[in-house]
């Protein structure tokens, strides 16, 4: 796609000269869950340039806290959690909206200043909200980790054994269930992308870029955190 596929900027945006005649705002589109799902930027422009653009919003957010506490949960990683450190864990999915609310806002902010070397400008509070649109597969992943939980019960928190114990069929439906929850994954990183072309007005390539270089940033990061932890005398050589 060259770069003049880049969709136009939200009616909000800094980037749209303003004007005398301006038509009133778009109906917020109808499904748009679905269609988020399979036209991202058509959908995300529409919400953005609807009357209520923040519609749905804090329910995406709280799902997507939802699905990722519950695949935690669900992992066996917690099997020999004491009950003061459930407790604590359940008082983390309480905050963890408000808390993930401001990390996007944060993320959202160095979107822009990377996306401005390609070009590209916007406005934090569209970003952050097509970061949660771009999400939407979560409300899928939900649903696949409450069925989960339907078939092993109470055994998926307590046993990190459960699903190889719980028989051949159970075993290929935790499978099927795993890779599923995988693809919608991967589709979530798809949105993102076309969610950011949206809200930086850029070409779908150039925010595969801007992706790249936050990716190799907060990879950069990780690295020099884990060498400062490993020995902290590298601060001063």
């Amino acid at each position: 796609m060259n770069d003049t596929d880049a969709v136009k900027p939200p009616h909000n945006s800094p980037d749209t000269e303003p004007y005398g005649n301006e038509s009133p705002a778009q109906p917020f589109p109808k499904q748009a869950f679905l269609a988020m799902m399979l036209e991202p930027r058509a959908t995300l422009s529409a919400v953005l340039a609807s009357d209520t653009p923040r519609k749905g919003f804090v329910f995406l957010l709280v799902v997507i806290v939802l699905a990722s506490g519950l695949e935690t949960l669900f992992s066996g990683d917690m099997a020999e959690a004491s009950s003061p450190e459930l407790f604590g864990f359940g008082f983390g999915l309480l905050v963890a909206a408000p808390i993930a609310l401001g990390f996007m806002y944060l993320s959202a902010w160095l979107t822009r200043l990377v996306g401005r070397l390609f070009g590209g400008e916007g406005e934090l509070g569209d970003m952050v909200t097509g970061m949660v649109w771009a999400q939407v597969p979560a409300l899928i992943s939900l649903g696949l980790s409450i069925l989960l939980f339907a078939l092993f019960g109470t055994e998926l928190i307590t046993n990190p054994d459960a699903i190889t114990e719980g028989g051949t069929l159970k075993g290929l439906l935790a499978v099927g269930i795993g890779l599923l929850q995988i693809v919608f994954a991967v589709w979530g990183l798809v949105l993102s992308v076309a969610a950011l072309s949206v809200t930086l007005n850029i070409s779908l390539w150039r925010s595969v870029g801007v992706h790249l270089v936050i990716i190799l940033f907060f990879i950069l990061l990780a690295v020099a955190v884990v060498m400062m932890m490993d020995d902290p005398s590298v601060l001063w050589s």
